[in-house]
């Protein structure tokens, strides 16, 4: 007997779905015998368990078939895994500006759709002015720049509810300072 429940999830939401099976002997070999997975999704051939990170609104309806080593077979009913809209940047300027030495602070990007608390992370490799601090409780920078140039900040975005994420690159422009 096979069996696997359908899913709602948001795009950039991670998928972990297993299906369960009782009565099988030994190693496990598993197919979609329904339906077609989207790009994103993988199914592990061994243990029937999906995986992905949806990058697009849609549903898929597929069915899961199982044979194990002494050639019993059980296919799953058909199931659905819904994708709805995600986490989206509801209000971002398209970049933030300071000056070398000058107090500066950027408050966070505002996020939409969100489900439950925000957290904050900076993408390792994010370009970001000396002298400033980035605050992963809220998403904000701020602090006296110690360079000038552009940089750019790639923050991450996840919320609480279903760990849905969203990639947000800020463009920094920071000035030297005034001469006379």
């Amino acid at each position: 007997v096979v069996s696997i429940a359908s899913k709602s999830l948001r795009v950039g939401a991670p998928l972990t779905l297993a299906p369960v099976v009782t009565g099988a002997v030994g190693e496990q070999f598993w197919q979609v015998v329904s339906g077609t997975l989207p790009a994103w999704m993988k199914l592990d051939a061994r243990t029937g368990l999906l995986t992905g990170s949806p990058t697009e609104i849609g549903s898929v309806t597929l069915a899961l078939q199982v044979r194990d080593e002494d050639g019993a077979v059980g296919t799953s009913a058909a199931f659905t895994i819904t994708v709805t809209p995600g986490l989206t940047i509801a209000g971002k300027a398209p970049s933030y500006g300071g000056r070398i030495n000058q107090l500066f602070s950027m408050a966070p990007v505002t996020i939409g759709n969100a489900q439950g608390a925000l957290s904050w992370t900076m993408a390792i490799g994010s370009g970001m002015p000396g002298g400033l601090i980035y605050n992963e409780s809220n998403g904000t920078l701020s602090g006296r720049p110690t360079n000038s140039g552009t940089m750019t900040a790639n923050l991450v975005v996840r919320d609480a509810s279903d760990q849905a994420t969203l990639n947000v690159s800020l463009n920094l422009v920071i000035a030297q300072e005034l001469t006379i």
